[in-house]
């Protein structure tokens, strides 16, 4: 298993201007743990470069935060994104890779053994599973997990 960790702090929703903004509609309208999916890809896409079968995301908060906001302001631009399998969308512009995608709510480690036994039952070679928390800063925490038959060998 490669383990890849990222850090992005945030302030609202003022993020920079992103290297990778040609490549993502409406860049500026997605929600923290979105940008913070794009830019940690953008930033380890040479670590990330073999793609996987499958994505598992985990978000403990799912899109509660994003929740919040867009019942404070009911703005159409918020709403697309208070479902969390939809913050993989603006990644997905980014990554050259289309496939299945699970989002799940709780323990990381629950998602880890789960992409672990679908690697063993399922015929799948290679899955990444995401970790988006948000507190006491937003980070995205990447795992590439290979089948043991895979050829694949990580560090």
């Amino acid at each position: 298993m490669k383990k890849i960790n990222f850090s992005f702090h945030f302030m609202d929703q003022n993020f920079p201007e992103p290297a990778w903004k040609s490549k993502v509609e409406r860049w500026y309208q997605i929600d923290p743990p979105s940008f913070a999916l794009c830019e940690s890809y953008w930033q380890n896409q040479d670590l990330l470069a073999d793609l996987p079968d499958m994505i598992l995301l985990n978000s403990p908060q799912a899109s509660f935060q994003t929740d919040q906001n867009f019942c404070r302001t009911l703005s159409p631009s918020k709403f697309v994104h208070t479902l969390p399998n939809v913050r993989t969308s603006a990644l997905f512009q980014l990554i050259p890779w289309r496939g299945p995608m699970m989002s799940f709510i709780g323990d990381f480690a629950d998602t880890l053994r789960l992409g672990e036994d679908m690697l063993s039952t399922s015929g799948v070679k290679r899955i990444w599973t995401l970790n988006v928390k948000e507190s006491p800063h937003l980070s995205v925490e990447w795992h590439v997990l290979t089948a043991p038959d895979s050829g694949v060998t990580h560090d």
